[in-house]
């Protein structure tokens, strides 16, 4: 097993030497879920929020809470310097509101200007080795039903891809003085937030179907494996640059809907037009009509090994859980 790997598994958890890690976005489903990992195995955690008050109510377990608006540069620089690495999750949530001009304008400066922000504080702080792993999206790569797609490939041109090119140049101004990893994230598999929570109940009321066609390609990750991915990147020094986070077998919208279908003993038979989709959601319809079939080829040549290989495996487990 590779040696990063077992960090992150907790396997030789005593001989390792506690680390610093700032967190921007630790208050978002992944956020929460890593800062509480790194804490359970003995790093210090210090949050950037944009509000105190709610960060010690959803993280009481953090080192440090510090507001991170721009008045407030030398806290932020301070924890930068202190730290041995920086986890950049911050960005308003795109799947919630409809994408008018504000909210898109939202959607970018919560991620191109807090990465921003974070990349000059990693160029402030004194000369130490750090890591900067800041987050982006499989949204990188548009919409396409043939190809798989590797870290190497073209981005899009739509908003999302657009997005996606501008936050990653932003977390890349900082190579010079950190290890600069980027995991473009896939759809992440929870009961309680993002897709698979709001499909489950139309199931649930045996009205559940495919969205839009069915054939778009859905690159999907395990929330737990999700987790388990951003502290193996955090270890691993040999993980640098752009690192698709999603699971090794992608399916179709039809086959995720199948698979729901038979692991919750519901039929599969209500599909939901795609027209009435872009007359319901707008430009977002993308969000859930797009196909997008990415490689994980990379993740796993670093070492990492997924819990979750399997769609039907993955929706148990989080089934169980609920």
């Amino acid at each position: 097993m590779h040696p990063a790997h077992s960090r992150a598994l907790h396997e030789s958890q005593g001989s390792i030497m506690a680390h610093t890690y700032v967190i921007a976005g630790a208050t978002g489903m992944l956020g929460r879920r890593l800062a509480l990992l790194l804490h359970e195995r003995g790093d210090r955690v210090i949050v950037l929020t944009r509000s105190v008050a709610a960060s010690k109510r959803a993280l009481p377990f953090a080192d440090e809470h510090i507001d991170m608006r721009s008045s407030n540069e030398p806290e932020i620089l301070r924890a930068v310097d202190a730290s041995d690495g920086v986890i950049n999750l911050s960005g308003a949530n795109i799947g919630t509101v409809r994408w008018t001009q504000r909210n898109k304008d939202i959607f970018r400066s919560s991620r191109v200007d807090t990465t921003r922000m974070l990349s000059g504080a990693l160029l402030k702080a004194s000369a130490k080795e750090r890591v900067f792993v800041s987050a982006s999206a499989v949204g990188i790569y548009g919409h396409d039903f043939a190809t798989s797609k590797s870290e190497d490939a073209k981005a899009a041109s739509d908003f999302l891809a657009e997005l996606c090119v501008a936050w990653e140049a932003e977390a890349m101004k900082a190579q010079s003085v950190a290890r600069v990893v980027m995991p473009r994230i896939g759809i992440v598999l929870d009961t309680k937030d993002g897709a698979l929570s709001k499909m489950l109940l139309p199931f649930r009321f045996f009205v559940g179907g495919a969205i839009g066609s069915g054939r778009q390609w859905m690159s999907w990750i395990h929330l737990d494996d999700m987790i388990r991915a951003l502290v193996f990147l955090l270890d691993t020094p040999e993980a640098r640059g752009a690192v698709n986070c999603v699971a090794p077998n992608p399916v179709t919208m039809k086959e995720f809907a199948s698979t729901l279908g038979s692991v919750l003993h519901r039929p599969s038979l209500f599909p939901v037009p795609e027209l009435a989709l872009k007359l319901l959601l707008g430009e977002q319809h993308v969000l859930v009509t797009a196909s997008t079939r990415v490689s994980s080829k990379k993740l796993h040549s670093l070492g990492f090994r997924f819990t979750f290989s399997s769609l039907a495996d993955a929706l148990r487990d989080l089934l169980k859980k609920r």
